[in-house]
């Protein structure tokens, strides 16, 4: 997932296709920032101010966890996805540290995939989820327990295919749920080719793909995505009731 794109994106799904790229056209960044009241405010420092809760805080938990393996605080052999030491050694947090790290060092690499989910996870949490924090925390919780379980089947079949870090994994899903809720949006790569927003996915593992660069990840992503957004609004129109749980009556917000 190595690809520079540019995008118009609108906040939600609930509109016509024709309202939609019209508003898109209008507004192609709109967010609902949390506009600092005092003085002026580096630029940077507001729009990390500006993102929304989870967004902000998984954006930090990267950051920070990114600053001590740059430092040599950490290593990352203690943050990798190891069942056997999960399940021997009780080191439960690499459940949780898997998640956090798309590189060990700052750099291009891992600036380019943070930019990546703050953007997209931005647009999910304060379009479509917005209100709905426990709905946006369980979608992240389902494709996470999804990619681990996954990666316990490929660490045990003898595959031969085994992910430390599953976070790029986890950062691709939630960005082609942004691309299913947002089928409208006209995507343009390259400065070359326009499309819309749900062959972007594919269009980025192509890319990477001709760029020498394994799409296992992304495949999971995909695998992921996909499953939550068909449980979540595929099957809902098909039988007529929900199938995943509603949380966001339970969140005072």
């Amino acid at each position: 997932m190595h690809a520079p794109m540019a995008a118009e994106e609108g906040p939600a799904d609930d509109r016509g296709p024709e309202q939609q790229v019209h508003n898109n056209h209008l507004h192609p960044h709109h967010h609902h920032p949390r506009r600092n009241q005092g003085g002026p405010m580096n630029p940077i420092l507001a729009y990390y101010h500006s993102m929304p809760p989870v967004t902000k805080t998984y954006a930090t938990a990267v950051f920070l966890t990114t600053l001590a393996l740059h430092l040599d605080l950490l290593h990352p052999l203690t943050l990798w996805l190891n069942f056997w030491s999960v399940w021997h050694n009780y080191e439960y947090w690499r459940l949780i540290t898997t998640f956090l790290v798309f590189d060990t060092q700052f750099g291009l690499n891992m600036l380019f995939h943070t930019w990546f989910i703050i953007r997209h996870s931005t647009s999910l949490e304060d379009g479509f989820f917005r209100g709905r924090v426990a709905d946006y925390l369980f979608m992240w919780g389902f494709m996470a327990v999804l990619l681990v379980g996954i990666e316990f089947g490929m660490a045990h079949a003898g595959l031969g295919y085994s992910l430390s870090f599953l976070a790029p994994s986890l950062s691709f899903g939630v960005f082609y749920y942004w691309s299913r809720k947002h089928p409208y949006v006209r995507m343009n790569f390259l400065f070359v080719f326009d499309f819309t927003a749900p062959w972007l996915p594919w269009v980025i593992m192509a890319f990477g793909f001709l760029l020498g660069n394994s799409p296992l990840y992304d495949l999971l992503g995909v695998l992921v995505g996909h499953l939550y957004f068909y449980l979540a609004d595929v099957v809902p129109l098909t039988v007529g009731r929900k199938i995943l749980p509603s949380l966001q009556q339970n969140v005072a917000l």
